[in-house]
Formats: structure tokens, sequence, C-alpha cells
């Protein structure tokens, strides 16, 4: 892979990291405001699901970070 790739997979993956971070913050608050309204005790996705959520955000976080390190490792 070419330079010029690699830095287009961190940008997607840290782009697409804090989406998904700013999604499970809003499915937070919108089982919170769910649970004080009480339509209902948890949050749109919850359990296992809301786990895997947080685990892609982890990993796309991870691949950005570890990438960005690369980059700037190689151009000094």
């Amino acid at each position: 892979m070419t330079d010029h790739n690699l830095d287009r997979i961190a940008s997607f993956s840290g782009w697409a990291s804090l989406a998904l971070l700013v999604f499970f913050f809003s499915n937070i608050g919108i089982g919170k405001y769910m649970h004080l309204k009480k339509i209902s005790i948890v949050a749109p996705i919850n359990g296992v699901s809301e786990f895997l959520l947080f685990g892609v955000i982890i990993l796309l976080f991870s691949t950005c970070a570890l990438l960005r390190e690369r980059a700037k490792q190689k151009a000094s």
C-alpha cells in the first residue's frame, strides 16, 4: 500500500470513529430521555449490540492513531 492510501484509510477511520462516537453518546442520551419520560428503561441500542458498537469505535480509533503515528515516524 502506498502512503497516500494509508493516509486515506487513517482519515476515514478517524472520521468514522468520531461519527460513531457521536451516535453512541446520542443513543445514551436518548435512552436517558426515554427513561425520564417513562417510555422505556433501556436505550434504543443496548446490550451486546451497544458493546459491539463501542468495540468498533475503539478499533477504528486505534487504526487511525496507529497509521498517523506510522506516518509521523516515517517522516522523521
